[in-house]
């Protein structure tokens, strides 16, 4: 009989490695480790966020903007 686990946090599955090795009904354990080729190459922080804001209306940008320092701009005394 085979039973098939798919596990995303490493060190959980050590353990339950571990316990099934303590079983003695369990005649084998293989661990395969997916290498999923078709996910994107990681971007660094810079190459994620170039270009980051999109094409905006000028007078609506700005006005958020002003909004936004005007919340900053609050006595501190």
């Amino acid at each position: 009989m085979t039973i098939h686990i798919d596990v995303s946090n490493q060190q959980k599955m050590l353990y339950l490695v571990e316990l099934l090795k303590s079983m003695d009904f369990v005649e084998r354990i293989r661990i395969d480790e997916e290498v999923q080729k078709n996910d994107p190459k990681p971007y660094s922080f810079f190459e994620k966020h170039n270009g980051g804001i999109p094409s905006l209306d000028v007078s609506a940008f700005e006005h958020y903007v002003n909004e936004t320092r005007s919340t900053w701009e609050r006595d501190t005394y």
